[in-house]
């Protein structure tokens, strides 16, 4: 059977109601019958508002150190800014404020270290959604040269100039002037999430350039040599990247050469 669209008639109506809350007209009041003893602007003004909380409350959601740092003015100011840029085109909002720390970057030039923060809080949220696999695997059966490490779908990189992770840790103390020790230096971070929750390791420079040669599929052997072309690596660098790679929540398996 074949499916009946709506009426032309109606889809207008529904586009005309959308820009009049999105654009806070009320160019529709002559066509709308309110119930109980509302008016027809005061039922659409309703929806207006209703449109600002939803939008505005899944932005506060994911970018809570972000409302944090800059203070409820600036940040509900940067809502309205981004909602204006970014009109919601979907009924699911769960995604909604994804370009965000591009946004924050051209709005706050003068302080590129919210870009990074928003950045991060955006990862933060990719991981916590992100599928969790059953994994086994034994790091002593691996072969260095051979073997492909297949990461958990939660695992991600961050790197930044300044240390935003600390600064995100420190959230509730930036209305009253946090700021980490060293902020202006360069930072490198794992985050993952097992059994629903977040984990997070500091890296050395060194760490996460192994690290993220693994990511894109190169062996340990392949990744070391890679890195220490850049730099000289210790041994205590390598063992601890790797008892925190053998960690739960980080592999999900390995892909095991053929024996020959």
């Amino acid at each position: 059977m074949k499916k009946r669209s709506a009426p032309k008639s109606i889809l207008n109506l529904q586009k005309n109601l959308l820009s009049d809350v999105r654009d806070r007209k009320t160019s529709l009041t002559n066509r709308i019958v309110p119930g109980g003893k509302l008016t027809a602007k005061k039922a659409i003004r309703i929806y207006q508002q209703g449109y600002v909380v939803r939008l505005t409350d899944a932005i506060a959601a994911n970018y809570k150190a972000l409302w944090y740092a800059l203070g409820d003015k600036k940040f509900f100011k940067l809502c309205e800014d981004y909602r204006a840029a970014h009109p919601s085109t979907t009924y699911n909002l769960n995604k909604y404020g994804d370009k965000l720390p591009a946004f924050v970057a051209k709005k706050f030039p003068k302080l590129p270290y919210l870009h990074h923060l928003a950045k991060f809080e955006w990862l933060l949220f990719e991981v916590f959604n992100a599928a969790e696999k059953d994994a086994a695997f034994d790091l002593s059966k691996v072969d260095a040269e051979k073997d492909l490490f297949v990461f958990q779908p939660s695992v991600q990189l961050f790197s930044s100039p300044f240390r935003i992770y600390d600064l995100w840790r420190n959230r509730k103390k930036l209305p009253k002037g946090y700021s980490p020790k060293n902020f202006n230096s360069d930072e490198f971070v794992l985050l993952y999430k097992y059994r629903h929750g977040h984990y997070f390791a500091v890296l050395t420079l060194n760490q996460f350039s192994i690290l993220h040669l693994l990511l894109k599929g190169k062996t340990i052997t392949q990744a070391i040599v890679a890195a220490g072309k850049k730099a000289a690596i210790s041994e205590k660098e390598v063992s601890e990247l790797f008892s925190l790679i053998a960690s739960p929540g980080v592999v999900a398996s390995v892909n095991h050469s053929p024996a020959g």
